[in-house]
């Protein structure tokens, strides 16, 4: 290896030589194999954290290959322990990725796992997650939802402009109906989808080795709002007529089914509130417990309260009101400088353009891995910092799953935690006070307030590079969270464009 990937290792062993992370050899739903890994601990000098994020990264790309170009129902392995397949699971022809851990369990722990919105599996946080969570053991049955906006595999258009072609323009109108009611045709959508997904995978346990009574649940934005409507949502009490027209105009007839759905997991989710014509959702029948990640500087899904989507959406911390009412076991982790979903963004966004470290038949080498390190030593270094936060929240979710199928839950409680630095020089400049949490999340989506960033704080962040999660230990006040309603249509910045863009810039991230 060139003195260029030693520096990279270098820098990062400094930063986190004093930080223990759990390496395992076998998959046992909790710490991710570093046998698995696409590149071995030992190509990068022993270094746990690198081998981890430069494994993520190469095998997501690699996914997101198999995805685009990959043949129907055949597999493709990620690594030498972890394989993909790609397949429609339903009569229109919408894709699901099925990662399986190469192992001898003849049965194993499923998550059922779907996108944001405008995700187009090309390198997303969800492809990531997907990633994660096959490295930790389980079967991941990665489906799309509408929120896609992926070619379809006929070249016609995208799953989303499918779906609004079918159901939305059906059901709704072109143009004639409101936000809020083009929101809840967007959730039905997804709750049959994701229904057809558990059906799928169920009618195909034995192939893909699935234990049917061990399902998880996870998504995040609007795959966390379909998470939770399809975990919580009785089909018998959906007598929206938006949700009957939906169902007839998908055709799917076969019942609704969420047997064996465990736990939930939940980042950047929420749910329309009681009284938003949907009903209780959550009741007294409800008993699945969920952990929800949040970012307290998230105004598209505001840990409170927002009506930015249409309906009064509520967050992980008012829904945790619900859940203690019904005695429902609930986790709430917020991220005191996490934005939309979670995790608390890095110096600039740039690391998100990061290509593939190798073409998919090549094998990985030093020589590879050392040259791609050096043309990207920067954004490596951001893409690191980022990936770090979604190891440990991942990793935060997976510990709750591995406690709900043992049945060793605690009690429901409420965390606040924050990256061990910040990077973002808008996110560290108000972490001192020099900057409102209103300014900060406009001027991260909008770009428009270079004035107001003190550049002199650039040299204290861009030499961060810990993304490492501890708790947060300053006194929680209401001050810590964006305001609800935030940038709501009619309201300040996002009435002058189509707030469906800006989640689409978010998700894309």
């Amino acid at each position: 290896m060139t003195s260029l990937l030693n520096i990279f290792l270098a820098i990062t062993l400094l930063l986190f030589s004093r930080i223990s992370f759990a390496q395992s050899d076998n998959f046992n739903y909790l710490d991710v194999n570093t046998e698995a890994f696409s590149v071995p601990v030992s190509m990068a000098d022993g270094n746990f954290l690198n081998a981890y994020n430069l494994s993520l990264l190469d095998m997501s790309h690699r996914l997101t290959t198999v995805f685009n170009s990959g043949e129907m129902n055949k597999e493709y392995y990620l690594s030498d322990k972890i394989k993909a397949t790609k397949v429609f699971y339903t009569k229109d022809n919408i894709r699901m990725l099925i990662l399986q851990p190469v192992s001898e369990n003849t049965r194993k722990h499923c998550i059922l796992l779907t996108n944001g919105n405008g995700e187009n599996y090309n390198w997303s946080q969800s492809n990531l997650s997907a990633i994660d969570f096959a490295l930790r053991g389980y079967v991941v049955a990665f489906y799309e939802n509408m929120g896609n906006v992926a070619t379809r595999f006929d070249g016609q258009g995208n799953t989303n402009s499918y779906f609004t072609g079918k159901v939305i323009n059906l059901c709704n109108g072109i143009g004639k109906s409101s936000a809020k009611d083009k929101f809840f045709s967007t959730m039905f959508v997804n709750f049959l989808l994701s229904n057809a997904a558990r059906k799928f995978v169920v009618e195909h346990h034995q192939t893909y080795a699935v234990d049917t009574t061990r399902f998880f649940i996870v998504g995040g934005s609007l795959g966390g709002n379909a998470s939770l409507f399809f975990t919580y949502a009785n089909a018998n009490n959906l007598t929206h007529p938006l949700f009957n027209c939906a169902k007839q105009a998908l055709g799917y007839d076969y019942p609704i089914n969420q047997n064996g759905i465990v736990a939930t997991g939940v980042q950047g989710g929420g749910l329309p509130g009681p009284k938003e014509g949907l009903g209780e959702i959550i009741n007294q029948q409800s008993k699945t417990p969920v952990i929800m990640l949040a970012g307290a500087i998230d105004w598209v899904v505001n840990p409170n309260k927002t009506t930015l989507l249409g309906p009064e959406n509520w967050g992980a911390l008012a829904l945790k009101n619900i859940f203690d009412s019904y005695r429902i076991k609930s986790s709430i982790v917020v991220n005191v400088y996490g934005t939309h979903v979670f995790s608390t963004p890095a110096y600039a966004d740039s690391w998100s353009s990061l290509k593939d470290i190798r073409n998919f038949d090549e094998p990985m080498t030093h020589s590879i891995l050392d040259n791609y390190v050096k043309s990207n030593v920067l954004n490596l270094l951001m893409y690191q910092y980022e990936a770090t936060q979604l190891h440990e929240g991942d990793k935060i979710i997976a510990a709750y799953f591995n406690k709900a199928a043992n049945r060793t839950l605690p009690e429901s409680s409420v965390a606040y935690v924050q990256p061990k630095c910040i990077q973002n020089t808008i996110f560290y400049q108000y972490s001192l006070g020099q900057m409102s949490i209103k300014d900060a999340a406009n001027c991260l989506t909008f770009k428009n307030c270079d004035n107001k960033i003190n550049r002199q704080l650039d040299k204290e962040t861009t030499t961060c590079f810990d993304g490492t999660i501890v708790p947060y230990t300053k006194p929680i006040t209401s001050k810590l969270f964006v305001p609800n309603n935030m940038n709501a249509p009619g309201k300040g910045l996002v009435k002058l464009i189509n707030v469906l863009d800006v989640l689409n810039k978010l998700g894309g991230k």
